[in-house]
This record gives C-alpha cells, sequence and structure tokens, in this order.
C-alpha cells in the first residue's frame, strides 16, 4: 500500500509541477522591488524581437505581412501568417512543431530564418498554427477555459486543422503546394495523408525535418514520464489541467531576464533545451536565446503530449489510446488502430540528424522502410545537430535551408520559365536509388514520351535553348506528355533510401544500373500513372541505358511502343574525340579517385560554376576557350554553335556521374565490344562464372528502334552506328542527318535541329505512335 502512495505521489507531484510552471504569477509587490534592486539590469535595453508576434517580425525587417484566419470542420479558429509572394509564384506551407509557433521560423531574422529565404527566392510562403498555441487560441463557440476546447491531440490536427490550412491556400492560390514540416508538423501530415488522402492530393511534396513518427529510441528524458502517461492523463484531468505550457507570465519574465542577465543564465537556459532535444553549444545563438524563449513555450494540448508518450511506449504510429473500454466504444476494438504508412502516396523527403533526442535514426529508418514514396533520405551532415537545430541553428541555412532550396529549384524551374507546366515526381530504384522525373504534362490521354540524357547531362538539357528550338517543348507544344528522366547521381538524382553520396557504396554503379534498374523505374512508373505505353527518345549514354534494359529487361521494354536512339552509344571502336586518346589516364584516374574513398565524378559543385559564370563570360579569349574545349569533346561546328547559350550550358554541366560508369566506357573503347562491366578476370569469375564479361546481345531488342546519327560526332563515329544497326532486327529508321558538321551535342543545342530532325521524328511519331 506504502509503494502505490508513493507511485501516485510522485505522479501528483510531477503533474503538479507543470501545472505550477502554466499558472505561476509573479506578486506586483515583490516583482516591483526586485527590479528596483536590480534596476541597472532591468532597464538595460533588450532584444525588442522577444515582444514582438510574427507578423510584426515579418514587417520590421521589411517583408510584406499578411494575417489570414481559417476555421477548421470542428470549429477552432487558426491563424496563417504569409510572406506573398509575386503573382503565379509557388505556395509553400512551414508547419511547426510541438509547443512553438510560426514565430520560429522568423526569429532568426534575414538570410537565416527558413520563411525569408524561401521568400527571397520568390515563392509564396505561409507559417501555419496549430489550434491552442499562442495564435490559434479561439473556437467558435468554446472558451480557451472549456475543458472541451483541449479535448484534442496531434490526431485532430492531422484530420481538421492541416485540410483547413491546405484547402484554404490552393483555393486561394489555384494551385497545389508544397509542404514543410518539422517535428509535430510532420506527425500531423502523415495523420492528414493517410485519414484525409482527397487532401493529401493537393501536396506536391512534403519535406519532414525531425520526422516524428516512431519515437521508441528516444533519448530525450522526456522518456522517462512515458511509463506514467495513462496516470498523467488522469491527474491532468481531475486538476482540470487540459492545456500544456501556454506561454506564461513565468516564461516571458525568463526571456526578457533570466536567460539574458549573466553567462550563468543563458548556460542554465541552453542547457534545459539541450537536455531535451540533444546537446549542441556550437550551433546554439546564445544572443537568439532570450527572443527563442519569448515566443516558445506557445503551447498545446495535455491530449497532444500525451498520445506522443503513448507511441513511446507501444513502438507504434497509431491513434489516441483512451483505454479498453472507451477504445471498444471508439475504435470498435479494445486497441486504437495503427495509421497505415504504406497509404501515403504524397512524395517525401526526410531530413534526420544523429544526435536528435526526440527522434532517433533508428526509428527514421523504421519510418522509410513502410514509405512507398520518399525522394530524399539527408542525414545533417553535422554529428551534433540536434532536434531543435532544424530552426535555429547558426548553420541552418548552410546544413539544411540550402539543400531544400535545391531540390525546390529541380522542380522545372526552366520549365515554368518559359511559360509550360511542369511537375516533378519522385520515383525509386529496386536497389534503392530515389530519381527525379520532371514533366511537362499534356491532356488528359495525350501519348507519354520519355527523354533520357546523356553522360553528364540531366533533364535540364533538353530545354535550353526554349521554346520552339528545345525538343522537350516542340514535343509539348504538339500535344505530347513530355517526361524528363534523371539518371541516379546527376544533380536531380543523388539520394538513396540508406546511403549518402557521401559513402563510397553510393557511387557503386555503371550505365549497367542504368539500364536494369533506373530506366525500369521510369517507365514502369510512367505507364502506371498515364495508363499508356511510352515512346522513348534517349540521347547518347540514353540510347546505352535503353539497350541494355531492352535486353535484360524485355518485360519493361514491352512496354515502348518506339524507340528514338539520337547518337547511339553502343559500339565505340571509332571515336574521334580526344577522349579516345586520353582514355587509359582517365581510366586510372577514375580508379585512383575510387581507391581514396571519391566515387562521385564531376559534380556541379562552386568551382565549375564559378568557371562557368565568370570566366567563360569574363571576356573574348575566356570565351573561346570554353568553346574549344566543348567542341574538342564532340566535335566543331561552328554554324551551329549557339555562342550566347554557353554560360548555360556551363551552368548545368557536368552534372556529375560516377567513377565506375567513366570505366565502363573506357572498357568498350579498349575492347570494341558492347559488354558488361570488367572487374578483372577474378573477380568475373564471382559475378559472371566466367574470366571475361558476357557480351550484351543486341539482337535480342525487340523494341522498333529509330536510329539518328552524325558525320562529325566524335562520339558516335558512322562506323560504330552501322554495325550496331545490321545487328537490330526492328530497325523502323536509319538516318544520318543531312548536315556535314553536325556533332553530338547539336542534337541538344543547335539551332536548326528543329528542321534538321526534330520535323522527321514527329512526323515517325504520328505514323508509329498510338
Amino acid at each position: 500500500m506504502r509503494k502505490i502512495f508513493v507511485y501516485f505521489f510522485n505522479i501528483y507531484t510531477l503533474v503538479k509541477m507543470i501545472v505550477c510552471l502554466e499558472i505561476v504569477s509573479i506578486n506586483d509587490e515583490q516583482m516591483e522591488k526586485y527590479m528596483f534592486d536590480n534596476y541597472i539590469q532591468f532597464n538595460r535595453e533588450l532584444n525588442p524581437d522577444i515582444n514582438l508576434s510574427t507578423d510584426k517580425l515579418i514587417k520590421k525587417y521589411g517583408y510584406s505581412s499578411e494575417t489570414h484566419v481559417v476555421i477548421t470542420e470542428d470549429g477552432y479558429l487558426l491563424t496563417l501568417h504569409r510572406i506573398s509572394g509575386k503573382s503565379g509564384s509557388h505556395p509553400i506551407l512551414i508547419q511547426h512543431g510541438l509547443l512553438t509557433s510560426s514565430a520560429d521560423w522568423v526569429i532568426s531574422g534575414p538570410k537565416k530564418g527558413l520563411a525569408y529565404l524561401l521568400a527571397d527566392e520568390g515563392y509564396d510562403v505561409w507559417l501555419g498554427n496549430f489550434r491552442g498555441n499562442t495564435y490559434s487560441r479561439a473556437h467558435k463557440s468554446l472558451s480557451t477555459k472549456d475543458p472541451r476546447f483541449w479535448n484534442f491531440s496531434w490526431h485532430e490536427m492531422g484530420i481538421y486543422d492541416l485540410p483547413a490550412m491546405i484547402s484554404y491556400i490552393t483555393n486561394l492560390k489555384q494551385s497545389n503546394l508544397t509542404y514543410i514540416g518539422h517535428s509535430m508538423g510532420t506527425t500531423a501530415l502523415y495523420v492528414m495523408s493517410i485519414m484525409r488522402q482527397d487532401i493529401a492530393n493537393k501536396v506536391q511534396m512534403a519535406f519532414s525535418l525531425g520526422p516524428a513518427i516512431y519515437v521508441t529510441h528516444m533519448k530525450s528524458p522526456i522518456r522517462f514520464l512515458a511509463p506514467f502517461s495513462r496516470n498523467l492523463q488522469f491527474l491532468a484531468k481531475f486538476l482540470g489541467q487540459n492545456e500544456f505550457l501556454p506561454h506564461s507570465n513565468l516564461i516571458n519574465f525568463l526571456a526578457k531576464f533570466g536567460c539574458d542577465l549573466t553567462s550563468l543564465g543563458t548556460t542554465i537556459c541552453s542547457n534545459i533545451i539541450f537536455l531535451i532535444a540533444g546537446f549542441d553549444k556550437p550551433q546554439m545563438n546564445t544572443t537568439l536565446l532570450p527572443v527563442i524563449l519569448g515566443h516558445a513555450p506557445a503551447g498545446s494540448s495535455t491530449k497532444a503530449v500525451i498520445h506522443y508518450m503513448q507511441e513511446v511506449n507501444s513502438g507504434k504510429f497509431r491513434q489516441f489510446d483512451y483505454g479498453l473500454l472507451k477504445n471498444l466504444k471508439i475504435y470498435n476494438s479494445i486497441e486504437p488502430p495503427d495509421y497505415n504508412i504504406s497509404k501515403i502516396s504524397v512524395p517525401i523527403a526526410i531530413y534526420y540528424a544523429e544526435n536528435d533526442w526526440l527522434v532517433d535514426v533508428v526509428d527514421v529508418f523504421q519510418l522509410s522502410k513502410e514509405l512507398k514514396n520518399v525522394v530524399d533520405m539527408y542525414k545533417i551532415p553535422y554529428k551534433n545537430f540536434n532536434h531543435l537545430d532544424f530552426m535555429w541553428a547558426i548553420e541552418a541555412p548552410k546544413l539544411v535551408y540550402s539543400r531544400i532550396l535545391k531540390t525546390l529549384k529541380a522542380r522545372g524551374h526552366i520549365i515554368r520559365r518559359y511559360g509550360y507546366p511542369s511537375e516533378a515526381h519522385y520515383i525509386s530504384t529496386e536497389d534503392g536509388y530515389f530519381l527525379t522525373l520532371h514533366r511537362i504534362p499534356g491532356k488528359s490521354k495525350s501519348s507519354p514520351v520519355l527523354l533520357q540524357h546523356g553522360l553528364f547531362c540531366s533533364s535540364a538539357h533538353w530545354v535550353f535553348t526554349g521554346p520552339k528550338n528545345s525538343l522537350a517543348f516542340v514535343l509539348a507544344d504538339h500535344g505530347y506528355d513530355v517526361w524528363l528522366g534523371n539518371y541516379r547521381g546527376n544533380i536531380y538524382s543523388k539520394a538513396h533510401k540508406y546511403l549518402s553520396t557521401s559513402d563510397s557504396k553510393f557511387w557503386e554503379f555503371s550505365v549497367h544500373e542504368h539500364g536494369i534498374y533506373d530506366i525500369p523505374a521510369m517507365i514502369s512508373y510512367i505507364t502506371r500513372l498515364t495508363k499508356n505505353n511510352v515512346t522513348y527518345i534517349g540521347h547518347s549514354m540514353g540510347s546505352t541505358g535503353f539497350y541494355i534494359m531492352s535486353i535484360l529487361r524485355p518485360n519493361i521494354a514491352s512496354r515502348v511502343q518506339l524507340m528514338f536512339s539520337l547518337a547511339p552509344v553502343a559500339y565505340m571502336n571509332h571515336l574521334n574525340s580526344p577522349i579516345n586518346i586520353i582514355t587509359p589516364i582517365t581510366s586510372n584516374l577514375s580508379m585512383m579517385l575510387h581507391y581514396f574513398g571519391e566515387g562521385e565524378v564531376f559534380p556541379l559543385n562552386n568551382a565549375v560554376m564559378f568557371f562557368s559564370r565568370y570566366f567563360c563570360n569574363s571576356g573574348a579569349m575566356a570565351h573561346k576557350v570554353c568553346s574549344i574545349v566543348l567542341n574538342m569533346l564532340s566535335g566543331f561546328d561552328k554554324s551551329q554553335y549557339n555562342d550566347t547559350l554557353l554560360p548555360v550550358i556551363f551552368g548545368h554541366t557536368p552534372a556529375g556521374t560516377s567513377y565506375k560508369v567513366i570505366n565502363h566506357y573506357n572498357q568498350e573503347i579498349f575492347s570494341g565490344k558492347f559488354r558488361q562491366y570488367d572487374y578483372g578476370s577474378e573477380q568475373n569469375l564471382k559475378v559472371y562464372n566466367s574470366t571475361e564479361p558476357p557480351d550484351y546481345d543486341t539482337s535480342k531488342i525487340s523494341v522498333p528502334m529509330v536510329l539518328y546519327y552524325a558525320e562529325n560526332d566524335f562520339l558516335s563515329d558512322v562506323t560504330d552506328v552501322l554495325k550496331l544497326s545490321k545487328e537490330l532486327k526492328y530497325l523502323v529508321d536509319n538516318y544520318k542527318i543531312p548536315f556535314k558538321k553536325f556533332t553530338h551535342l547539336d542534337f541538344l543545342f543547335a539551332p536548326q535541329a528543329p528542321q534538321l530532325f526534330h520535323k522527321r521524328l514527329l512526323q515517325t511519331m504520328k505514323k508509329f505512335v498510338t
């Protein structure tokens, strides 16, 4: 009996401590005396941002600010803050976590806060506020003093709050949105995506920062309260304490004075935060601490907190547990139902951290395995990064936000610039790579066409030259549903379900894997979505990958109506490019890079960007040097060379690949064959059961094939193309470009490409494509 009494007394004490923190008020006379005794300290200049609301913080820094109020289906009034973009700008909704608010995305100031960075890039930025926080404490019929007001957890935020916000924004903008959620902002999104799929369809993509879905392996001391969750729930209800940690007088006092008076005060306050979220002193901006505590905690319901504690106990992601009897009434089961994560169709990018004490890496991996549409799995490249660093870390712009911005820019920026509709789709391969497909959607039931880039290129290379000249736009103008693929390892497809790009295993792929994994994933996705077979157009390595797929994955090849090979690369015996001369060097160099753990070759990095933006544009001589470098590799054709396009080309090229891709092509040049990767005699025996790698049997290709080649192509020689053409059983057209100087890259950039081959391509499609 004594043990039971002590047990419940301890639970009571814990709840009472929380109650005291929330309702404590300081006696006026005591406060006046204390402030008089410390007159100098209390009358020094304080950071004015402590007392500014979200909209005032936005205005203070010179941004336009709007406040919108939306009503949920169950009567709550929610506040949305907005930094409006230009007409037609893409809307982004950023959603806070537990006990925080919209303010947390702006308190860091311009160039640091995520909301400002997105606004600077021209996006229409919306900052949400969940029910019960500082900005959403109203209801159509209930007062905050009424316990019924606080009868919600993050389940209701998912089925009511987010649908209300998303519907309001998309109706106003007449456009789908991108969602960025942190912590509970991700929890509610997943609930909504499962329970309200009609609303989830309005989300183009979601970024999950510190996704609080499974929390079994939480390291934070909060986990020690979890076993007492049922008792805490009972006592909180008994004491009438349904609101959890609102922004009270005591918190405000600590923000203004307690955490800003001395280094000791700052240390104590920061350590409280570290104890909850994970220790990371180097990333804590101590001067920002009073401002943080000036806005957080922003309040929530006790039920929301208890729901998380239940998740720690159960190890599951499921609905609120009311106990056996009430569960039977509500769910018709003694156990609450699990949320079925496999139902989520929204493309999701997961950002997680090794030192996050609230969302452990183990739990993140469990989540990633259950999601069907993960487009990025990004571990913050900083060992001590914690849960709250996603919002306030000194280097958050570099470590987190830069990747978000880069991903957003990858979503068809060039396409939209020319006034065409643009979509980005994210797919995963059988071996775990995430690939980006860009799309210029056609009308309902329009025939899909997949364009696949070559070595060191990307989807962007199909749209550089603009309307009327770029093949992607020409096809769109003729009513086709245009898809632009990106191979693994290029700038738009640098993610894997388990591997980081800094892991050498990520780069263990050659052209072979492009063929057996990447192209099948793209074709399967497009044909499943459009309910129609595709036409495939591949340039250079885009053709190589297709031949491999057609030979080794005939089940996928059967979904292709017609294939166009632009500058086909299978046999490479007769290269005229200087690449032929330096092949031994590049082969040794690529292997050396691999030996030192550098699997990536020629990524689009800052050095390349500097070279393209400044050097190639710095004067006539520099411009000429850049032109010669490009022409030496692919062929000289001054008449078809668009001089003004050079900075744009180098701004997107090289787009990166693996050492193994380069090595595979080097092997083809040496061997004179079209065959699988050569690992050396010993390893070949293990992999192929032969000392030599097997040839790709091109006679097995059953897809109707069109070959377009050029006399002046340094990389795809006429002799090699003719050899390939003799082996193909279903050759529909074998067409040499009727222009003597036409080169390898002219297929992409030549001003006369529409006359020289686009017209013929369209006529052939009209004849063969249904």
